[in-house]
């Protein structure tokens, strides 16, 4: 399994779906978005309590700082602010350490550091449980290693949001590739009806329509 490529830190509130790159080897679908249950429920005004601490205005500004490094690919300078953002929000309070666990995970998925990343994906989690982002992109870090763990995430994101063309499809793609061939055509044709653009990107070697 190649390494999947093309994640980018996102903001608040925006899906940006990252463009699949193709591989040789095969077509797992990537995307970078963020999460979208994850909702900024506490008004920039609000002060956080202890003495010392920042205020959420002043973590949003941090936040953002970090957003605007990694999109200059000043990359450690990112990951520092965000691991800044997260010792100041640690209990995810204002809802930016998840995001920015995601992020930081993101920058190494990128790099190819999977591990890093997988584990950042599984802080961010620990915070908002239910983050389908994180878990997509935990399960693409997982397919070259441990394709058993990668399908279990896409099965927990499905529970979630049934009709998730991109995790049904890497799912299928998984399952067929682990010799369940009927199985995962079910899967990755669910996929197609979803999003029919999904079948030009289907490898060669998968039969779709077996002639009976």
């Amino acid at each position: 399994m190649t390494q999947p490529t093309g994640y980018t830190p996102v903001d608040f509130g925006t899906e940006a779906p990252q463009a699949p790159k193709k591989s040789k080897k095969n077509l797992i679908v990537t995307i970078a978005a963020v999460v979208v249950v994850v909702a900024l429920a506490i008004v920039a005004a609000m002060l956080l309590t202890s003495s010392g601490e920042k205020t959420t205005q002043e973590i949003a500004q941090e936040f953002n700082t970090g957003l605007s490094q990694a999109n200059l690919q000043q990359n450690d300078a990112a990951i520092a602010t965000f691991n800044q953002v997260i010792k100041d929000d640690p209990t995810n309070k204002g809802g930016y350490a998840a995001i920015a666990y995601f992020n930081i995970g993101s920058i190494k998925q990128a790099q190819q550091l999977n591990g890093e990343a997988i584990a950042n994906y599984e802080a961010a989690l620990k915070l908002a449980p239910g983050f389908i982002n994180a878990m997509y992109n935990m399960a693409v870090a997982l397919t070259p290693t441990d394709p058993v763990g990668a399908m279990a995430e896409y099965r927990k994101i499905l529970v979630i949001k049934p009709k998730d063309a991109n995790s049904l499809y890497n799912l299928g793609l998984l399952t067929y590739n682990s010799g369940n061939e009927a199985q995962g055509r079910v899967l990755i044709l669910r996929a197609i009806v979803i999003s029919p653009s999904l079948e030009t990107k289907v490898p060669a070697n998968i039969v779709l329509r077996p002639k009976k």
